[in-house]
């Protein structure tokens, strides 16, 4: 943002203005001492942290259901609108523990038997397969 600057350590991390020097951009840093910079307001903080790594640095993921919407799953089962996100999301979940392939997929079988509106074997096979490779890729790369 334009007036905004980002000061790390005595070290401008974004300046606030590019000015266009003979068609290439420079940046200019409006400077004060470190010492002058106003403390950032906690919006700026908020809107500067909830930014994605996009695979930089740490990696942090947020379930997408909770714990106690994964056991009105295996209740109720898989709920028409949601059924394969829910599929794909509690499968990824059961491997990432390290629940048993085959159990996770007898698991994720058995919720779908339970569900109002069953999704057809063949794409429980596929999702449940796309997930498999997915989470093992992810532990040879050693993510969590």
């Amino acid at each position: 943002m334009d007036g905004v600057e980002l000061i790390t350590d005595k070290i401008t991390v974004t300046p606030s203005v590019k000015s266009l020097d003979g068609g290439s951009i420079g940046y200019q840093h409006f400077g004060s001492n470190f010492s002058d910079a106003n403390i950032m307001a906690q919006w700026l903080i908020d809107l500067a942290t909830s930014i994605s790594t996009n695979g930089h640095g740490k990696q942090y993921r947020q379930a997408r259901y909770t714990v106690q919407e994964r056991w009105e799953m295996m209740i109720n089962g898989f709920t028409e609108g949601q059924r394969n996100m829910q599929a794909v999301s509690l499968s990824g979940y059961l491997l990432r523990i390290e629940v048993d392939p085959n159990i996770a997929y007898q698991i994720i079988q058995k919720i779908n038997s339970e569900s109002d509106m069953l999704l057809p074997d063949k794409e429980i096979n596929a999702l449940f397969r796309s997930v498999y490779n997915k989470e093992r890729q992810r532990a040879k790369r050693g993510i969590a």
